[in-house]
């Protein structure tokens, strides 16, 4: 079965992406208006100056996020469908978590042990809260090529 690129779209990788970006620029905003006042005491090029220094202390953040944004969506042909449960939970860096999944693939007569991303949070206020995913089962989409696996959706919340 086949993915198409709304599908992969509207997945839980890209929207953890998507939702990334949001609050990178968000931050980038309120950090402008906070500066506001000191952008009437310098000049124009003082000005200029730190409106560079914040865009580019901010932009690897924003590119590295969009460039995951395509190459999740770039070649949707590429992925493999499955459905498998999120039951085998791995902490990892600043209270996310990740998920080992089994995919059983029958007709070569294999099994993989494949990480999800880490997008899902220990946090309580998080998005993709751990206790609203855990143990549940879900469809999934596996590149073999780059070793991606994306969540498409979740089945039974």
């Amino acid at each position: 079965m086949n993915v198409s690129r709304e599908q992969l779209n509207n997945s839980l990788d890209v929207a953890w992406h998507r939702r990334s970006l949001v609050i990178y620029l968000c931050a980038v905003g309120v950090m402008l208006l906070v500066m506001c006042p000191i952008f009437f005491l310098t000049t124009p090029g003082q000005t200029a100056m730190i409106i560079l220094l914040l865009l580019c202390a901010y932009s690897p953040f924003v590119i590295y996020h969009l460039y995951c944004i395509h190459e999740i969506t770039k070649a949707p042909t590429r992925y493999q469908v499955f459905t498998a449960a999120l039951d085998d939970p791995h902490p990892s860096f600043r209270g996310r978590i990740y998920f080992t999944v089994r995919m059983v693939d029958s007709r070569h007569g294999w099994v993989r042990q494949i990480d999800t991303a880490a997008i899902f949070h220990s946090a309580a206020f998080g998005k993709f809260s751990f206790d609203a995913y855990h143990k549940k089962n879900a469809r999934l989409a596996y590149d073999d090529n780059t070793g991606r696996m994306v969540v498409l959706e979740v089945l039974n919340r």
